[in-house]
Parts: C-alpha cells; sequence; structure tokens
C-alpha cells in the first residue's frame, strides 16, 4: 500500500461529498462517453488536442466490512476488474475494432455534420489497435476516479489509458532510467521511503458510511 493510499484511507470517514442515502452515478461518468459494445463498463471518450485513443474502462469492488482494510480491499478488487476490462478490450482486436466501428457508425448518423471526423478518428484508431500489441496499448493507464456506495456495499472504479497517458508513462520511465542508471553509477542505492501508518483497522461507524464521489485532477484531461 502506498502513500497516496494511506492518506486517501485516512480522509474516508470524513469524506461527505454526497448524503449517506443518495443513489450515485458511478465513477467519474462522462455524458460524451460512447460504450463498447461487448465490452461490459467499457466507453471511448471523444478525441481531444488530437488524440483519439481515450477508452476508459469501470470495475467493482464488494464491500464486506466498514473497516478502512475493507474500504481498500474493495478498492482494489475494483481496480482489478477495471484494468482486466481494459486488457481484454486491447486484447481482443477484432472484437474491438468491431466495437470502435459500431460506435463510429451510430456517431456519424446522429451527428451529420461531423460524420467525416468521426469516421476518420474511428479508423486511426482502429488501425492502431491493429497493428500495435496490447502490452503497447495498455502503458500509461490511469485512474480517473472512485465511487463508494456504503448502500450498494460497492466500490467502483474507473481507469483510462490516452495518447497523453501513454507519453506521460514514456517520460516518467524514462526519468525512472535515468535516476537508475546515475545510482548505479554513483554506486549508491535509492533510499527506501518511509510509510506512515495508517488507521486500517479502525471500523467506519455508520454516521461516517458516507457515500462519495472521488474525480482524479486532469481526469477530463487524461
Amino acid at each position: 500500500m502506498n502513500a497516496k493510499k494511506l492518506i486517501a484511507l485516512a480522509c474516508l470517514a470524513c469524506m461527505g461529498l454526497a448524503s449517506g442515502q443518495e443513489k450515485l452515478p458511478t465513477a467519474a461518468d462522462a455524458p460524451d462517453d460512447r460504450p463498447l459494445g461487448g465490452f461490459p463498463g467499457c466507453t471511448l471518450a471523444p478525441a481531444k488536442d488530437g488524440c483519439e485513443e481515450r477508452i476508459t474502462c469501470k470495475g467493482v469492488g464488494k464491500l464486506f466490512g466498514n473497516t478502512g482494510t475493507d474500504l481498500q480491499d474493495a478498492t482494489d478488487e475494483a481496480e482489478s476488474e477495471a484494468q482486466a476490462a481494459l486488457t481484454k478490450f486491447y486484447s481482443n482486436k477484432v472484437k474491438a475494432e468491431q466495437a470502435i466501428q459500431s460506435v463510429s457508425s451510430s456517431s456519424s448518423q446522429s451527428n451529420a455534420a461531423g460524420g467525416n471526423d468521426v469516421k476518420n478518428s474511428a479508423a486511426r484508431l482502429i488501425t492502431k489497435v491493429r497493428t500495435q500489441s496490447s502490452e503497447a496499448m495498455l502503458t500509461g493507464v490511469a485512474v480517473l476516479g472512485r465511487s463508494v456506495d456504503w448502500n450498494q456495499r460497492a466500490v467502483t472504479i474507473k481507469v483510462g489509458v490516452s495518447c497523453k497517458s501513454q507519453a506521460a508513462a514514456a517520460r516518467s520511465q524514462a526519468r525512472a532510467n535515468a535516476g537508475a542508471a546515475a545510482g548505479v553509477a554513483g554506486g549508491g542505492a535509492v533510499p527506501a521511503t518511509a510509510v506512515p501508518a495508517g488507521p486500517a483497522a479502525q471500523t467506519i461507524g455508520p454516521m461516517n458510511q458516507r457515500n462519495f464521489i472521488q474525480k482524479n485532477k486532469n481526469a477530463d484531461d487524461f
């Protein structure tokens, strides 16, 4: 468990972005996302800044208890499910192409003025899915948001990958490689980062079981 997760965990009991009695939408829904048929929970986000490849998927984890550990376990399960859904999309290339083409066709019919742009965007994305390995396509997967629904005992995580997130991952990896090379050359080791203790075993009482939605920074611009 990393420090960021522990910091988020420490705030869970006091976060109340929505009433505990309200029914929430799933994590970070976007009205313009288009469902990808055959891949439940996965959508194609509109092209942005010249990037056609903006795929998102959701996963759900079950809350079995009322402690911080239970909430973290459900979050981890939801993230794993979302990652698996995204992997399935990029691994099943024929089915993925069909889903993208279906989105393109329906978008063109509902938006005649931008029909050619939609078709061209879809064609470029299909070419990329067809020619690149699933491993390459899955670099730079980012967590975009999370929702917690205590009434349904469920946590939903939304992940996504795009041209931007892939480029950011490549830059981060290049910096990490450079830092590792410098450490080896200098004969030093990278010091371990101390992880602060968190209230993992603390019970989250009924008064603090608030439904909420978290939307990560830059989730709309991934």
